[in-house]
């Protein structure tokens, strides 16, 4: 391996472990592992050894989440390989007979742990009381993720604590979900236009997500959705507990997005309320008329009708 030149502190704030492996800022450097992790101890940016305390362990564990090597382990924990090798099997079969804590669930899931005390109260798992501390046992785990598939991302857990855990035998997750908008945002008002020489007269109403009876959204199952009718984001979890790994149609979901403008969306098309189809000049024409000569809201109102056209479950949300 090439030697670089020599660490010194000025390289401190490019040696970042957030975005960068261990391994990896050591090959960069042509250093080993040990000289690297000693160098990060030193300047503070990996803990002075404590023993083996629950944050040690904790350290340990969320290494093997990333699926560290056993030479990486040991120099960011300060040891040695053998020790980690015999750390970890006892970590292992602790977290076997007594379940998870809640900050080792969140380090192998990578969901925070408020999220966890969440769906604890929600009664999504339960838990167990080992001495002073809360734990989810690993049965109870896998039946949540069984049941809300859209938990956690568990077929990215390493093998190596998948295996032990039991995550490999839950079936593969369903690649759609469906999530429910119930905003409130959009405030009930009646939208009357008269009569006049460039046409008859225009009566909707528009309300909001929740008034209309919620909105149904498909989207990945790792994903946290926008609502493309309110603009807000949904929660992530599917209240109606359906998963699909073909998202369903969006009809309803166009023909929702469409009422805020007094149209519906019918047959792959724009119609009236009283069941007239449009076509595009047509679609244009009432947009123009129900903006009264504004153009910011004609624009505003033509970008609705685009998103309507362009909408796609599949590409409707954010991953995580």
């Amino acid at each position: 391996m090439a030697r670089n030149h020599l660490l010194t502190e000025e390289h401190l704030t490019t040696l970042r472990l957030d975005s960068q492996t261990l391994t990896a800022l050591s090959a960069s450097y042509g250093v080993s592992l040990s000289t690297m992790s000693a160098f990060l101890r030193k300047h503070g940016v990996l803990p002075a050894y404590d023993g083996w305390r629950p944050e040690r362990y904790d350290r340990l564990l969320a290494a093997a989440a990333r699926d560290a090597g056993v030479a990486e382990m040991a120099a960011l924990v300060g040891t040695n390989t053998a020790e980690v090798k015999v750390r970890l099997a006892q970590m292992l079969d602790m977290i076997d007979k007594l379940g998870f804590t809640l900050s080792q669930l969140a380090i192998v899931t990578g969901v925070d742990r408020t999220y966890w005390r969440q769906y604890i109260q929600e009664g999504w798992l339960e838990t167990a009381r080992v001495g002073r501390s809360e734990r989810v046992p690993i049965a109870e785990l896998v039946k949540a993720a069984g049941a809300r598939p859209e938990l956690f991302d568990y077929l990215a857990v390493p093998l190596k604590l998948a295996r032990p855990f039991g995550l490999q035998d839950i079936p593969a997750p369903p690649l759609f979900k469906m999530v429910t908008c119930r905003s409130t945002s959009i405030e009930s008002r009646v939208v009357d236009i008269p009569a006049a020489q460039d046409g008859p007269s225009i009566t909707y109403k528009v309300e909001s997500c929740e008034v209309i009876g919620g909105l149904d959204l498909w989207v990945p199952l790792y994903a946290i959705a926008t609502c493309p009718r309110c603009g807000l984001r949904v929660s992530r979890f599917s209240e109606k507990k359906r998963y699909a790994d073909v998202p369903g149609d969006s009809v309803q979901v166009k023909n929702a997005m469409a009422s805020k403008v007094g149209l519906r969306w019918k047959h792959g098309g724009f119609e009236t309320l009283d069941g007239q189809a449009l076509d595009r000049q047509a679609v244009e024409k009432h947009i123009t008329r129900i903006a009264q000569r504004n153009s910011r809201e004609r624009d505003r109102k033509l970008k609705l009708i685009a998103d309507i056209e362009q909408y796609n479950a599949g590409r409707s949300a954010s991953i995580l």
